[in-house]
């Protein structure tokens, strides 16, 4: 879509997963290039739906329609969705209200703020407006409802935002490198891996005295999720791949969810308590595994070849720090995506015989682990076949996963 300006397109500039090096390169895996490459360039990417975590059998409740009010049975408890009005109700909690606005090609808004008419089908609630032009769907859980919003044509929506009326403090949005509490902030889903120069305000008493430029109006962080809530049990996600901007009340009386998107789909999570609201986000989107000792334990980056590599390792053997895995990133490896040499020298001459010894020594290995391929091979002006591989499958292997 035009203009439309994917998170993923830029991963490749900023995110960076540490992966523990195999005793052999990892081949690139072909079938998941091409099934992203297909979700990419649809109209519409859903993280939950292709990561696969979401099982919606495992959360369905009793619910039922009645006076234009939708009521949730959650154990003792009842959730009840008024479509009147978009406002949700829950014994000894403040109500929350939403609003729906919609932005069209030609600049025009509408905004919704009620619904009716509604038709049930497959456990969901569907609704048509603007003549057809516009579905909206409601899909009641046990303790969240998942909203669906889907334009009859791509063209017809140019972006939408979801202003929501809650009690705050608002948190989320995932990693923050300024404080967790996100009123008077506007937070974005790209990861941005730039300099944070804020104005001087209420919020940042220590910025600078000027308006900023547009690379700085949003916070950088290198792991962003369109996830908030509240410390009342109320949570909100969006689960859209698209450019999703959060702005908070200064106040924490509301917010507002920019989607630069005409199709969307978010979770309005419903619980008696923030861990409960977590534990139910985690449940959709899928939960951390166990991690082993080791990874809590020190890690050491050791750089500069692999003769130099081992050598450090085994003086750190000797003078008994007791470190638990070495991180080595200054390698070149396009086959298994891994290394980034841009500062620092020195030759790896097998990965695997590196691997080999640094277990032998009892320490785990870690590496960068690029979501994209060079065009150019490491330090090189031979092209690099891997990419070549890539691209022909479509995408544009250089800009990471978009």
């Amino acid at each position: 879509m035009p203009g439309r300006y994917r998170i993923f397109q830029i991963l490749s500039l900023c995110l960076f997963t540490f992966y523990q090096i195999g005793g052999k390169a990892q081949s690139v895996n072909e079938a998941f290039y091409k099934k992203l490459n297909e979700h990419i360039h649809s109209d519409f990417f859903s993280p939950i739906d292709f990561s696969g975590q979401f099982k919606p059998d495992e959360h369905k409740t009793l619910w039922h329609m009645a006076d234009n009010s939708v009521t949730v049975h959650d154990g003792d408890q009842k959730i009840q969705l008024r479509l009147d009005d978009l406002s949700l109700h829950m014994a000894n909690k403040v109500a929350s209200k939403y609003t729906i606005g919609l932005y069209r090609q030609d600049g025009t808004k509408t905004s919704i703020t009620s619904l009716k008419n509604g038709k049930i089908k497959d456990n969901k609630i569907i609704f048509t407006l603007n003549g057809g032009a516009l579905t909206l769907s409601i899909t009641p859980f046990k303790g969240f409802f998942k909203w669906d919003i889907v334009p009859a044509s791509a063209e017809n929506i140019a972006s939408m935002a979801l202003k929501i009326v809650a009690k705050g403090p608002y948190f989320g949005g995932g990693e923050r490198y300024i404080g967790t509490k996100l009123n008077g902030r506007t937070v974005s889903n790209q990861p941005n891996d730039h300099y944070w120069d804020p104005p001087k305000t209420a919020v940042t008493p220590w910025g600078n005295p000027h308006k900023p430029g547009h690379y700085n109006n949003y916070e950088p962080s290198y792991l962003q999720i369109a996830f908030y809530l509240n410390p009342f049990g109320e949570a909100w996600f969006v689960d859209d791949a698209s450019s999703v901007f959060a702005s908070f009340n200064e106040n924490g009386e509301s917010f507002e969810i920019r989607v630069e998107n005409g199709r969307t789909t978010f979770y309005s999570i419903h619980r008696q308590s923030a861990k409960e609201a977590l534990h139910t986000y985690t449940s959709i989107a899928g939960r951390q595994p166990e991690i082993p000792d080791w990874a809590t334990g020190v890690w050491v980056n050791l750089l500069d070849g692999q003769d130099s590599v081992i050598a450090k390792a085994k003086q750190l053997k000797e003078w008994g720090i007791p470190a638990t895995a070495i991180w080595v990133f200054d390698m070149g490896d396009p086959a298994s995506s891994q290394g980034y040499q841009n500062w620092t020298t020195g030759t790896y001459h097998s990965l695997r015989e590196m691997n080999e010894s640094l277990h032998k020594l009892g320490f785990k290995s870690l590496s960068y682990l690029h979501p994209y391929q060079e065009v150019k091979l490491p330090k090189s002006d031979a092209d690099n076949p891997i990419y070549q591989k890539l691209n022909a499958l479509g995408g544009r292997p250089d800009r990471g996963l978009g």
